[in-house]
């Protein structure tokens, strides 16, 4: 009997990966994204936080008027004060409320915190500071993080 010798028709190589080389390559993935997810999650935060200030811009608006009406902030103390009727809300704004010589508080849901909008009002004009409230500085806006915090 003769032996049947089989044909290779790769021309002598074999190419592919060996399982080894995949599972490295795996692993390498699985660390990556390890590393991708907080930095992810932290930006979808910041981009919730950043709705409250497109949200505030009438309500700024509005304090800045009452100044420039009455020549200082002293009065400006409630949403109704500055000519704001109703609640303020969001997809991640629980409200917004005037209080104490125009400070603009905003509330959040998600995340859970708090922001505030300080007024300066000095000669007619108005410069807005965010130092305040309870949300943590690396969810702020990066005017917020700053000292002094203009906005």
């Amino acid at each position: 009997m003769k032996a049947i010798k089989a044909k290779n028709y790769f021309s002598g190589f074999i190419s592919g990966f060996s399982l080894i080389e995949i599972m490295v390559v795996i692993a390498i993935m699985g660390v990556m994204a390890a590393i991708a997810m907080p930095t992810y999650q932290d930006y979808v935060d910041r981009a919730k936080i950043s709705e409250g200030f497109s949200l505030a811009a009438p309500v700024q608006l509005a304090v800045m008027q009452y100044a420039i009406e009455h020549g200082s902030l002293l009065g400006a103390d409630s949403n109704q004060a500055v000519g704001i009727s109703g609640e303020i809300k969001g997809s991640y704004v629980e409200n917004m409320a005037v209080s104490n010589q125009g400070l603009i508080t905003i509330f959040y849901s998600q995340p859970k915190g708090t922001l505030e909008l300080s007024p300066d009002y000095q000669s007619g004009q108005i410069h807005w500071s965010c130092q305040g409230g309870s949300l943590p500085m690396e969810l702020r806006p990066s005017r917020c993080r700053q000292v002094g915090g203009n906005s």
